[in-house]
């Protein structure tokens, strides 16, 4: 994942590559959570979401309403929620659901 300018981009996969770009001004909530197995790891992921719908490409269902950040150790974890928050208070509060 990269915070840039104007919106948060994750690519992922190595034989079936995908990217994903959320604008910083369509955020409408961040979400800390954490499973049973990676409470027991002590990590978290973070769920950027905003209202976007999810698309479908054949059968495939591609989900463009918002970025994961799995696998994170749960402090980096609120890190990473409160630095997405307070960029998308600073973009427009008044354009986002935060």
């Amino acid at each position: 994942f990269e915070f840039l300018p104007e919106y948060i981009s994750r690519r992922q996969g190595i034989i079936s590559r995908s990217e994903v770009h959320v604008p910083y001004r369509t955020v409408q909530d961040v979400v800390v959570s954490q499973g049973i197995i990676e409470r027991m790891l002590g990590l978290a992921s973070v769920k950027i979401q905003n209202a976007a719908a999810n698309q479908v490409v054949g059968r495939r269902q591609i989900n463009t309403g918002g970025v994961v950040i799995p696998g994170q150790p749960l402090e980096r974890a609120n890190k990473l929620a409160e630095v997405v928050r307070g960029i998308t208070l600073g973009k427009n509060s008044s354009q986002t659901g935060l």
